[in-house]
């Protein structure tokens, strides 16, 4: 994370702060996000030859997702349960209505724009609706992260924010 903290660094953002050991970089630019992500991208493919998906969030983007989640609406889902996947663009209603039935061991998933909301009543370890098979049958760019990450992720985004 030093490394790719660097990195962000070089490409000109500010207050570079990276977030767990999961590639999350929370920073300030003044760029559009179209300019972000390809800026990003560039420089993880010059540096690394990494060719991955770049998912770009505003910390009022974040909180809108936090108090979106239908898991948490008139339920009281067990958060280490409840899971986002956060997708490059929002797929075409036909290959999620091919999908949206499909539920192994209970397990529930929301489409909300460019987010997927996940329920795992077991173990998301296990699933079968994992960011791959997002990826895969939606032909589109994903990436997941867990509740609590969401939530500490927002809370550094703010804290950055007022720098």
């Amino acid at each position: 994370m030093v490394e790719l903290k660097a990195l962000y660094e070089k490409l000109k953002f500010k207050e570079v702060h990276t977030f767990i050991q999961s590639g999350n970089v929370i920073f300030k630019s003044t760029k559009l996000e179209t300019a972000i992500i390809q800026s990003i991208y560039d420089g993880l493919k010059k540096e690394w030859n990494y060719d991955v998906t770049i998912i770009i969030k505003t910390p009022n983007q974040l909180r809108k997702i936090l108090d979106g989640n239908p898991f948490l609406e008139n339920r009281a889902e067990d958060i280490k349960k409840l899971y986002v996947t956060f997708l490059e663009e929002a797929p075409p209603r036909k290959l999620i209505n091919e999908i949206k039935d499909f539920k192994p061991n209970n397990e529930e998933f929301v489409f909300k724009g460019k987010e997927i909301f996940i329920f795992y009543p077991e173990n998301m370890g296990t699933s079968k609706i994992q960011n791959n098979y997002f990826e895969r049958k939606l032909n589109v760019g994903a990436t997941t992260r867990n509740w609590n990450s969401l939530n500490r992720m927002y809370s550094k985004a703010i804290e950055v924010e007022a720098m």
